[in-house]
């Protein structure tokens, strides 16, 4: 990942401001393919969520659920 991300994490991070009552990495991938291409990968599998603290907390009781398989 480029540096230029960190660059447009950082405006919002340094305002407080948040999208959904979370600071938003998708945004900042929008607002970077306006100048450059990028290259994902989509999970076939369970996604877990770490974005807010009470999500994050399941997310780490349902990972430790599964013996730490995320298939």
């Amino acid at each position: 990942m480029q540096q230029q991300i960190f660059d447009f994490l950082e405006k919002p991070m340094n305002s407080h401001f948040r999208e959904k009552g979370e600071f938003q990495l998708t945004s900042c991938l929008d607002k970077l393919l306006q100048f450059e291409e990028i290259a994902g990968y989509v999970v076939q599998r369970r996604c877990f969520d770490t974005g807010l603290p009470k999500v994050c907390w399941q997310t780490l009781i349902d990972f430790a659920i599964s013996g730490g398989s995320i298939g």
